[in-house]
């Protein structure tokens, strides 16, 4: 009787062991499944894990933080978290969701007190008009701070916004076109080495050149440069081999193409001789009163000088 009994609770020690796994397999997050934790909702993105008599435990990965949870308070100096733990599993937060703190679209959750973000390390991506505003009310957010990591910055992630300044990380090959359209603070755009694309609007080879790329402060449906009054100037790093900087303005690398200039631009121009090619809108908005053309360009793209009220020659 006594070895049965311990027989009985040997087998039931062995039988909660063996539920206790299979419901820790049957709770952990698969990739694609989404869970709550505390103020955000997350995606799953990947998952690591140890396999043991054919159950697998997940030990870690990766999750996209979609959207947020109401009743948190994101105002003032607002840091992002690097990680997230849900059901004792511990995931890295890689990912900021298409508008996560968008004002847009009458979302009610708005981030009009937010007045810097800083993105940890451990983003590798900021989605499409991430933290953006609406055209009618530009919300708070005047400081952002990007760490390297980042490797890819979505169309509009910080349009309608009150930042002065954005640097652009070294690790960043990507960003989405007007990622600071309609910013009316914004003063400097500082770009890494390694940027390579800026948008990713592909036209038909009857369209200009110009129209590979949308520029950062444009919008990709109106051409134009957006409410970008104070932007002075548009520093690329030296290292960068695809683009450079020339007198405030941005390049590309072998100064045949002219992607982009800053506010500064005003009297009389004349674009290098070397140009040949030029992005659409390219001095819309700006207080040229002359525009000198190369012999080289051969196309005008759209707009090139729209809204320039002082041009007349």
């Amino acid at each position: 009787f006594i070895i049965s009994k311990f027989s009985i609770m040997k087998k039931l020690r062995l039988f909660c062991a063996i539920g206790a796994l299979l419901m820790a397999s049957t709770m952990n997050a698969k990739v694609g499944d989404t869970f709550t934790e505390g103020q955000f909702k997350y995606k799953v993105l990947s998952e690591e894990g140890i396999t043991e008599s054919g159950v697998t435990t997940v030990t870690g990965g990766t999750v996209s933080a979609t959207n947020r949870v109401s009743g948190y308070d994101y105002s003032g100096d607002y840091v992002f978290p690097e990680t997230v733990t849900h059901n004792g599993v511990e995931y890295v937060i890689t990912t900021i969701g298409s508008n996560h703190f968008a004002s847009v679209y009458n979302n009610p959750q708005s981030h009009d007190n937010m007045t810097s973000v800083t993105i940890p390390s451990t983003v590798k991506r900021i989605e499409g008009n991430a933290f953006s505003g609406n055209q009618t009310s530009k919300n708070s957010l005047r400081n952002v701070y990007l760490s390297e990591g980042l490797e890819f910055i979505g169309e509009g992630a910080f349009a309608n916004c009150l930042i002065e300044e954005i640097d652009i990380p070294n690790s960043v090959t990507e960003i989405g076109g007007a990622v600071v359209y309609n910013c009316p603070s914004l003063k400097t755009i500082k770009i890494g080495k390694n940027l390579k694309t800026i948008g990713a609007i592909k036209y038909t080879s009857d369209d200009s050149q110009s129209y590979i790329y949308n520029e950062i402060v444009k919008s990709g449906n109106r051409g134009d440069q957006g409410d970008t009054p104070l932007l002075e100037e548009i520093i690329v790093d030296p290292e960068n081999p695809y683009f450079c900087s020339h007198d405030g303005d941005m390049y590309s690398k072998d100064m045949t193409t002219l992607v982009m200039v800053g506010r500064h631009t005003k009297g009389d121009v004349i674009i290098p001789s070397s140009v040949n090619s030029i992005y659409n809108g390219v001095f819309m908005h700006t207080n040229i009163t002359s525009l000198t053309i190369p012999e080289g360009i051969t196309i005008l793209p759209r707009q090139l000088c729209g809204t320039c009220s002082e041009l007349t020659k």
